[in-house]
């Protein structure tokens, strides 16, 4: 879209107009208003997500974030009382282990629901 921008802008400049944004969807061929209509799509259901609360950006993502370093630290917690009750015998590597398995179940347990609605 952005090429077709800029041909649309040369050829004003060539005409001796000042160049715009504005393109009459009209003058375009099938393909490009195709492609038009479609970038349109996205834009919409970005716009709508972003409404919702249910956008990739924003306050949902920060608690998402927060709740996976939250799940980390309780797996890492658990692998230490594990560490702790095997006195100190299991290999370093469990409790980092820990936290990443804590951390990956608790974005499993939540990718299904915020998914399918930011879906277009």
């Amino acid at each position: 879209m952005a090429n077709l921008s800029l041909a649309h802008q040369a050829e004003r400049i060539k005409r001796g107009n000042k160049p715009t944004n504005c393109l009459d969807p009209f003058v375009l061929s099938d393909f490009e208003r195709s492609h038009l209509r479609d970038a349109f799509v996205v834009v919409k259901t970005m716009q709508t997500a972003a409404g919702s609360g249910k956008a990739a950006l924003g306050w949902p993502i920060f608690l998402e974030l927060i709740t996976t370093v939250c799940a980390g630290i309780a797996g890492a917690g658990v692998a230490l009382l594990l560490n702790i009750a095997a006195r100190r015998r299991l290999p370093k590597w469990v409790m980092p282990v820990a936290a990443g398995l804590g951390m990956t179940i608790s974005n499993g347990h939540t990718w299904f629901e915020r998914t399918p609605d930011c879906l277009p």
